[in-house]
Order: structure tokens, then C-alpha cells, then sequence
């Protein structure tokens, strides 16, 4: 997950911590997501010193099609 390069994540809380490897590069922007489990899925809250995201986070492994393997966010006010 990449966010906007004026935020810093300052801190990232999820539901199923046993399913997922939620890894926030610390002083930085990207937060680094894989499912340990299949068919795990969560909530997910990231704190930047800008904004407050919440995510839900969904593993599948039959439907590729359906699967995000990057996400960026767009910030309209800042480009």
C-alpha cells in the first residue's frame, strides 16, 4: 500500500493478527501486506500523521482477476 509522499505512517492496528503480515516501513509511506493464512481476512486501521485509513483486507487464491497486488491512493487537492 502506498500513500501520499507528505504522509508518514505513524501507527497500523488490524483484527486478525495470526492471518496477516502487516509491515509498515518505518518513517515511510508503505505498508507491506501478506495473508499467512488462506481465506484470512480483516479490518485494518493505518494512522499517518495526515489521515486515517480503514481497510479490509481479503485473501483469495482461486481469483486472481480480483486481486490487488499494489494499491495507491490519489489525493486530488495535492496534485
Amino acid at each position: 500500500v502506498e500513500l501520499s509522499p507528505t504522509e508518514i505512517i505513524e501507527t497500523v492496528s488490524a483484527g486478525d493478527t495470526k492471518g496477516w503480515s502487516i509491515v509498515p516501513k518505518r518513517g515511510s509511506r508503505f505498508l507491506f501486506v501478506k495473508p499467512l493464512e488462506r481465506d484470512a481476512w480483516t479490518n485494518v486501521n493505518v494512522v499517518t500523521n495526515r489521515r486515517v485509513y480503514s481497510l479490509l483486507l481479503q485473501a483469495t487464491d482461486n481469483d486472481r482477476d480480483r486481486a490487488s497486488f499494489q494499491v495507491r491512493f490519489k489525493y486530488p487537492d495535492e496534485d
